[in-house]
């Protein structure tokens, strides 16, 4: 099932930036790049969540298999995503990564989320 990519109205929003991120990739040119593109259709960013790939022994081993949009954001992350939003009075999260439709639903039972790719440029 396919979940709504309609341009979001981001003006005035408090936002939460995260992604998964690579070992092999700049996250301060990802993180700076997504910061960028949200405070551009008006929103303000106040808080960031990061989760780095390919750093731990497993995490290197799996490093080159492509990222599973369905368990890209478990249960525990999920809650730490909630209260970071509760903590900085965050309206909406916007995901660098894409989401599994059923990844966006459990996560818009705690807040308001986005994905990169559902922007205007």
């Amino acid at each position: 099932m396919k979940h709504n990519r309609q341009a979001p109205d981001l003006r005035d929003a408090r936002v939460v930036v995260a992604a998964l991120v690579s070992a092999r990739l700049n996250v301060a040119d990802v993180v700076d790049g997504l910061t960028d593109r949200v405070q551009g259709l008006g929103a303000v960013v106040v808080g960031c969540m990061i989760q780095r790939r390919g750093f731990s022994r497993g995490g290197v081993a799996t490093m080159q298999r492509p990222l599973s949009a369905s368990t890209l954001v478990g249960p525990g992350k999920s809650l730490e995503l909630a209260l970071l939003c509760q903590q900085t009075a965050a309206t909406v999260v916007v995901f660098h990564n894409t989401l599994s439709g059923t990844r966006v639903r459990h996560l818009e039972a705690l807040t308001r989320v986005v994905e990169v790719a559902a922007l205007a440029t």
